[in-house]
């Protein structure tokens, strides 16, 4: 037999078979514990980011909140003529003018010789429930008193402190503490401060809101 002859049988021979390995147990249990390891550093990742978006988006509507209320407090009082800071049984309290014209607007008055604003009605914030009763409570409350001065007379607001449509639901809650000041300020500028809490989990946080009020009917 010829050498060509033989190359040709050789070249017309099936290829080889190559065996494939089967996959051990042990590899299988390797290759699965590796895939639970990547699935919990990505769950726990993932878990992480899901958890700082909810406290983000708590914390966002709390200070919301806190600054819907301090920009009705501010609102009431940037007319007032003065900040007792004690009246009688109340700390805190403020002195609106007693006299407006047609339109609204208070107006001073002529005191002997000299045109000022004269104390007529007060209002006093505090923090209470639902009842609107001084005394424990996160839900932020105004009350009014149409005389100038004394003890009696004061009535708890609920049209400004609760929701219009719901008898107990506060505008403002989540409110741990309300405070004024006018330490090293000018005599007619008051600062509020407002302490609102926040809640995540089992977590709660507070965070104070702070804002300097120029009193524009201040004597």
């Amino acid at each position: 037999m010829n050498a060509p002859y033989i190359r040709t049988i050789l070249s017309l021979a099936p290829p080889a078979v190559r065996v494939r390995r089967a996959v051990t147990l042990i590899e299988l249990l390797v290759a699965l514990g590796l895939s639970g390891v990547v699935i919990i550093a990505v769950s726990g990742i993932f878990m992480g980011i899901q958890k700082q978006w909810s406290f983000s988006s708590t914390r966002a509507r709390a200070v919301e909140s806190g600054e819907m209320a301090l920009d009705q407090v501010c609102s009431d009082i940037r007319n007032a003529i003065s900040l007792q800071a004690v009246d009688g049984s109340k700390t805190n309290t403020f002195s609106l003018p007693n006299a407006t014209d047609t339109a609204g607007n208070y107006v001073p008055a002529r005191v002997s010789s000299t045109l000022q604003y004269v104390a007529g009605s007060r209002i006093h914030y505090y923090l209470s429930d639902s009842t609107g009763t001084a005394g424990s409570g996160t839900m932020l409350w105004r009350e009014t008193n149409s005389a100038p001065s004394g003890n009696t007379g004061w009535t708890p607001d609920s049209t400004w402190s609760l929701v219009t449509t719901s008898g107990s639901k506060a505008r403002y809650n989540n409110i741990s503490n309300i405070a004024f000041s006018t330490s090293g300020l000018p005599s007619n500028i008051v600062q509020v401060s407002i302490t609102i809490l926040t809640t995540e989990g089992t977590q709660t946080y507070s965070l104070t809101l702070t804002r300097s009020v120029y009193l524009v009917d201040h004597n």
